[in-house]
């Protein structure tokens, strides 16, 4: 059993719990969904009225595509945990069920098993994303005819959000190597998503951590960006390279 193998494994294994198909509609839903809220959010506002004070909301600013891709970058905040949940069980499960074990009698490599465990997510992430931002630039030309995104550079903040995702999956990934229970590998896995936001709020600190490459992503939209994107770039990849490298020199040595 070699590595395509594993990942056509870990893919029906994805297909079958709805693991794939929950991904791909949460992120359709924030690609539909991001330049609709910005469309028409101003008329739900506007419609609340006079409240109870007697001050009547108005709102004088035209909604366009840039708060349209404001909402997409925010809507993304949350989307470490969902995968943090779903790949928490990566090694865990499989080593309390037996099936690692199972697996590698096989002619099958432990380095082809653990890149299986990290690749199919990340494929499936990388599918979703990709759905979900052709989804969000159709509908920002649609609902913004006036306005144009820039393909490449839309592509560009779409790579970011990836390489942000991926660093707490590879991060997860590694939880799941460590500790025998899925319980454990999901509160590291949150108990870094917490610190990275910790420490991405603060000055200085902030531009060397992953979550400090999220924030650069909503600066890139407003257009102040600046040579922070790159050091959350490295940092991001050298999380991803470290987590990974990690996981395998200690499941290489692993009982099961």
């Amino acid at each position: 059993m070699n590595l395509l193998a594993l990942l056509k494994k870990e893919l029906k294994y994805q297909i079958r719990t709805y693991r794939l198909l929950v991904l791909v509609v949460i992120c359709l839903v924030i690609g539909i969904g991001s330049p609709i809220t910005a469309k028409v959010m101003p008329d739900i506002i506007s419609s609340l009225g006079t409240g109870a004070s007697g001050i009547q909301i108005v709102m004088t600013i035209e909604p366009s595509a840039t708060d349209g891709l404001v909402q997409y970058h925010k809507n993304f905040g949350l989307i470490p945990l969902l995968l943090i949940f779903m790949t928490m069980g990566a090694m865990a499960e499989e080593r309390s069920r037996g099936t690692a074990a199972m697996i590698l009698t096989k002619p099958v490599s432990r380095f082809d098993f653990l890149a299986a465990k990290f690749l199919t997510p990340a494929l499936s992430l990388a599918l979703a994303l990709s759905l979900a931002a052709v989804a969000c630039y159709y509908y920002l030309s649609v609902l913004f005819p006036e306005a144009t995104v820039d393909p490449v550079w839309f592509a560009g903040l779409n790579v970011l959000l990836l390489t942000w995702l991926l660093a707490y999956l590879a991060v997860t990934l590694l939880a799941s190597v460590i500790f025998k229970g899925q319980a454990a590998a999901g509160g590291a896995g949150v108990l870094f998503f917490a610190l990275m936001l910790i420490l991405g709020s603060l000055p200085r600190v902030g531009a060397h951590t992953v979550q400090g490459l999220y924030v650069q992503g909503a600066r890139l939209i407003n257009g102040t960006a600046n040579g922070d994107l790159w050091k959350g770039y490295g940092v991001s990849l050298g999380v991803i390279i470290a987590s990974l490298v990690t996981a395998w020199a200690i499941f290489r040595r692993q009982e099961l």
